[in-house]
């Protein structure tokens, strides 16, 4: 069958050679998605970015023509449905590319035709899926089977040699196309297995040592890949463990987090990118503590900082640093949206929460009437000299949606003109206090001691109303 799909692709390029022909062709078939949409993604680490895009036939056949040479890498077929994101993988290197498949297991029944390095790659992938598998099953038995049995040890060999066959497999494929992104890809997605005999914890502090051996970091080229994503990723989740108490997973991550930084800097564009990548990951699961030590101990690469994203990233650092918990807060001066002058003053309160927002952010609009609760208790009683003071600092542009906003949410009750201020110079993420705050996403929360300095940075309201010991109720 494979020959057939090759004759029938060599047919197809000799039809095109007489015309003035595109940088590249990708075309296919996909059983059971007629008259659908394509999407074409390059993945670069974490991102992806649609490149191209085109419909299927009433028999799911398509040909999607790039009108420019694409950059070399990881690209992604992308079914676009509303109840689902079917996808399958395939590396560009600058030739025509053909695939069969069928929904709705697309990436498991692909099979490439025309170009070597995507049926290797998938070849690959299968292989190891397979190994691990099976090696997992074998695992689980010998977790659960006594040790001093005498089929123990048969698994145990079993298990290793599928390990051995299974890595002298992929570096045959590998080798077959020498000095190529296909051959770093493989090499650097070998999984690392620890011996089959080794306990439990054992197994753990043997992948916290050697996990990362078989990454290139010096191939800046696995950028384009989503290499530089999946391996930290998977990586760091190996130091997360429920058992641990906050001061004990904070270390566990710094470990990793140091791990991994050093081992990129043989390369400043892969550096830069998982400094990039681990902030961006540890701020979503509230780990600020290990943005601080990150943004103490690394520094973005000079020698890419002329690149628009790194300049981006060595301002983040910079933020990172100067809103550190303990250091002084910057001063806001401002007029309030009633038109009254407003300087951030220490001895205002016994807590003070600088919140950046906007109407049309999302998990705002969570957050904020949550927060108004929490004031409204907290300063229950004595509202003149408050415990919580809010300084609610919004981004909006849009005058009518920011008024809307605070009408519908109640941010501008009288009753809380003494502990809630609500700021926004209407030109959004360009603001003064914005840039003196080195805001890049919202919301993001500091809370102040009574001196205005940072004594941490909550995540959600519950976590306020936890540090500035409020007992909140409801939500």
């Amino acid at each position: 069958m494979r020959r057939i799909y090759l004759l029938l692709w060599f047919i197809i390029a000799v039809q095109f050679d007489g015309f003035s022909q595109p940088p590249a062709m990708i075309e296919g078939r996909i059983s059971g998605f007629p008259y659908g949409n394509i999407l074409l993604i390059r993945v670069a680490g974490h991102r992806e970015m649609k490149v191209g895009d085109t419909k299927t036939d009433n028999t799911g056949a398509f040909r999607l023509f790039l009108s420019q040479k694409p950059q070399p890498g990881l690209y992604r077929i992308v079914l676009d449905r509303t109840s689902a994101r079917a996808s399958v993988d395939l590396l560009l290197t600058g030739g025509n590319i053909g695939f069969t498949s069928s929904l709705p297991l697309l990436a498991d029944s692909a099979i490439f035709f025309g170009d070597a390095q995507n049926i290797a790659l998938h070849d690959y992938r299968q292989l190891k899926k397979d190994a691990e598998k099976k090696i997992g099953i074998l695992e689980q038995i010998l977790s659960i089977y006594p040790e001093d049995e005498r089929f123990y040890p048969r698994v145990v060999e079993e298990a290793e040699l599928l390990k051995t066959e299974f890595k002298t497999k992929a570096l045959a494929i590998a080798s077959q196309f020498p000095r190529s992104l296909l051959s770093s890809y493989i090499r650097s997605d070998l999984p690392v297995f620890p011996p089959a005999s080794m306990l439990p914890s054992d197994k753990q502090k043997f992948l916290f040592e050697n996990f990362l051996n078989n990454i290139d970091f010096s191939d800046s080229l696995l950028l384009y890949t989503d290499i530089f994503a999946s391996k930290p990723l998977e990586y760091v989740m190996l130091f997360r463990d429920g058992r641990n108490d906050v001061a004990q997973q904070t270390r566990y991550f710094i470990q990793a987090a140091d791990r991994l930084l050093t081992k990129a800097k043989v390369e400043p564009k892969v550096f830069n990118y998982l400094l990039d990548y681990l902030i961006n990951g540890f701020e979503q699961i509230g780990q600020q503590a290990v943005i601080d030590h990150i943004a103490r101990t690394y520094e973005p690469t000079e020698q890419c900082l002329a690149d628009h994203e790194s300049g981006e990233l060595q301002k983040r650092m910079e933020g990172y640093k100067r809103l550190a918990t303990g250091n002084p807060a910057p001063g806001i001066n401002a007029i309030d949206i009633t038109g009254m002058p407003f300087t951030l003053k220490s001895g205002m309160a016994t807590h003070t929460l600088v919140v950046f927002y906007a109407s049309w952010c999302p998990h705002c609009n969570t957050m904020m009437p949550q927060l108004r609760e929490i004031a409204l208790q907290a300063n229950a009683g004595n509202p003149k000299n408050p415990v919580l003071r809010i300084i609610a600092v919004s981004i909006d542009s849009d005058s009518t949606a920011y008024q809307d906003y605070i009408a519908k949410n109640q941010l501008n009750d009288t009753a809380m003109a003494s502990f809630w201020v609500n700021l926004c110079d209407l030109i959004g993420w360009d603001g003064k206090i914005a840039s003196d705050y080195y805001l890049f996403a919202t919301p993001t929360l500091l809370l102040l001691d009574e001196d205005l300095k940072i004594s941490a940075k909550p995540s959600s309201a519950m976590e306020v109303a936890t540090l500035a010991i409020i007992k909140p109720t409801g939500n």
